[in-house]
């Protein structure tokens, strides 16, 4: 299979001589940032990825992000891209995906590029976002659009998932629904339910988000629900203020929330552009405090839950390079 995308790689790029036709963006990204963990202080570079964007006519495109400190670390380029994904569009309507992209279940805050979250809940850090994976979606007017996607499980990448997705994007409104199955071990499968809705008015947005994992239906012991309200004063700066719960009272001993977990987390964050019409530069300030109770450890058969408590912040700075583009695909 990756020798085809790498075919379809060639492909692309030799598209490059029509340049009337084709275009490209590529960009690197970093963040850095001073933190404390509760106890010691440190400095970490905590985000350096490159983009590709690339598309040829009105039907054709192609997206690659890889995660630079992943592939330093000795993972294989295709093991440390989130994207190495293909799209076809015959008409406005359709769009038929194939490659490593991400696993179409889950909501907002879930779904968040790399260099814009700092915390996140216990399902959504654990979680195998992206897989390979294949999906055909569909415009279905102003619902937005509702697509299908087969792809490696979100628990072992030798097993099968499925999801069923509805996103649709407004200025008002924006919805990330979704409904799957994911196999947990072979003929063995996990059902997600997911609802995300983002709401905007003005200088106010709110988030919220609630996923339910469950093996039988009248199961609902094993959920995620997070919500963010953030408070835009100027196009420079915004303030926000999330809350995480990740809860497992069921036997599963899910690698996403371990069982007896209770956990929750309450965040702050402040980002600032300091250059007006620069967006490429963003320094922030933001702190987390986590607690609740979770098993020893994921695979563990204990019955004791563990009570923790921890507060984290940092201060730092994101940076984007524009390296060469003949069209700007960045919003």
């Amino acid at each position: 299979m990756k020798k085809v995308f790498f075919i379809g790689l060639l492909l692309i790029s030799a598209l490059s001589a029509r340049a009337q036709e084709f275009s490209y963006e590529a960009n690197m990204e970093s963040r850095a940032a001073l933190m404390y963990n509760g106890e010691d202080l440190s400095y970490k570079t905590q985000q350096v990825q490159t983009n590709f964007y690339a598309s040829y006519g009105e039907h054709l495109s192609m997206r690659i992000r890889t995660r630079m400190y992943n592939w330093s670390k000795g993972a294989n380029f295709f093991d440390a891209s989130d994207y190495f994904e293909f799209y076809y569009s015959p008409d406005e309507n359709w769009t038929f995906a194939a490659g490593k992209g991400d696993n179409r279940f889950g909501s907002f805050e879930y779904d968040q590029r790399p260099i814009n979250f700092y915390y996140l809940s216990e399902f959504s850090n654990n979680v195998g976002a992206f897989r390979w994976c294949a999906s055909a979606e569909r415009q279905a007017g102003n619902l937005g659009r509702i697509g299908v996607q087969v792809a490696q499980s979100m628990y072992a990448t030798d097993l099968i998932g499925y999801n069923l997705y509805l996103h649709r994007f407004t200025d008002k409104w924006s919805a990330m629904w979704s409904l799957s199955a994911h196999e947990y071990e072979k003929d063995s499968y996990m059902g997600m339910v997911a609802i995300g809705d983002e709401y905007n008015f003005g200088k106010f947005k709110l988030r919220l988000d609630a996923i339910d994992r469950f093996i039988s239906i009248d199961d609902l012991a094993d959920w995620t629900i997070s919500a963010r309200a953030t408070w835009v004063p100027t196009d420079r700066l915004q303030i926000a203020f999330e809350y995480a719960k990740d809860v497992n009272n069921t036997e599963f001993r899910d690698a996403m929330v371990a069982k007896g977990s209770d956990i929750n987390q309450y965040q702050f964050r402040a980002e600032y552009y300091p250059f007006k019409e620069n967006r490429n530069i963003r320094l922030h300030a933001c702190g987390a405090i986590r607690q609740g109770q979770t098993a020893p450890d994921i695979f563990s058969s204990s019955t004791i839950p563990v009570e923790f408590s921890s507060t984290s912040a940092q201060v730092g700075i994101s940076w984007r390079i524009i390296k060469l583009h003949n069209r700007n695909y960045l919003k």
